[in-house]
């Protein structure tokens, strides 16, 4: 509700709460000093020093300024492709049709269109720099002899070696481009970006402040240890398994922010440029030789 009615109030909570916590655990790490307004030493003292010049609004806003920005380096930016998100996803989340898997099909389906327009496989090997399947003319001549001549038999493998490479390169190749899909969506359909902004900035959120939180119940764990009273292990325990739900709630949340921009893909909302560049591919002329390297 505030998110809606404060414009870019999701960009600016995450790094400001993520800031404020990372200072209390600095807070907690340096002994958690109690304010005292008499106290004349450490960094207690210094900051009364100060008292007499600046109004507690000021110390808010400059104690925000530093959260603020301690957060904008902390904060957790959501990528397709981090490898930590994505490890941690490997083993909290499991979806019956992953990400990559429907990337897989929009490659796999542009690549099928390329065929049916009867593109060669010289020109994939041209445009996309794939390794070519005759490196030489002895080469080509080696495999000619092979497939006895039929040339029809040798542009099936040659095609089939380039698809090999093409399809796992187009599809890493989109899912890198996510980001930028999602800017083209902002000027193509604004509800879909709506709906792509919010998931992500909630999956930010959460990835953000689990670290610190993480780090807190382990500090209020320690400093709990032996203490008489019980609540405090109990309270850590809690605190580990919000963190776990920060985690896969975050991720889950990310992953629905993908699946807005692989949904526009697929219903031709918007077009990934790599894919583009395959469609504008024109075939050659029929009676065009075959190429005897590539």
């Amino acid at each position: 509700m505030l998110a809606q009615i404060l414009p870019g109030f999701r960009d600016f909570r995450t790094p400001l709460v993520t800031g404020y916590l990372w200072l209390i655990v600095l807070w907690i790490l340096i002994g958690a000093p109690l304010p005292d307004g008499k106290s004349n030493e450490g960094l207690m003292g210094i900051i009364n020093a100060f008292g007499a010049f600046l109004s507690p609004a000021i110390y808010l806003t400059v104690l925000s300024f530093v959260a603020y920005v301690v957060g904008m380096i902390t904060s957790a930016n959501i990528k397709s492709g981090d490898v930590a998100l994505t490890i941690v996803r490997r083993f909290l989340l499991k979806s019956k049709q992953s990400d990559k898997k429907r990337i897989d099909q929009i490659v796999r389906a542009s690549i099928k269109k390329a065929r049916q327009r009867k593109v060669k496989p010289f020109q994939l090997i041209e445009e996309f720099e794939i390794d070519p399947y005759y490196t030489s003319e002895e080469d080509y001549d080696i495999h000619r002899n092979e497939c006895q001549g039929d040339e029809d038999r040798m542009l099936f493998q040659q095609m089939d070696h380039a698809v090999k490479q093409l399809q796992p390169l187009l599809s890493e190749a989109v899912i890198a481009s996510i980001p930028t899909l999602a800017i083209k969506l902002q000027e193509k359909n604004k509800d879909l970006f709506d709906n792509y902004d919010k998931d992500k900035s909630e999956a930010e959120f959460r990835l953000s402040i689990a670290g610190p939180l993480a780090v807190l119940t382990v500090q209020v764990l320690i400093l709990s240890w032996g203490n008489s009273d019980y609540y405090w292990p109990w309270a850590s325990l809690v605190g580990l398994i919000a963190v776990v739900m920060l985690v896969v709630r975050g991720l889950a949340k990310r992953s629905s922010a993908t699946n807005v921009v692989i949904t526009a893909l697929e219903i031709g909302t918007i077009e990934s440029s790599e894919l583009s560049l395959l469609a504008n591919i024109d075939p050659p002329p029929a009676k065009l030789p075959m190429p005897r390297v590539g």
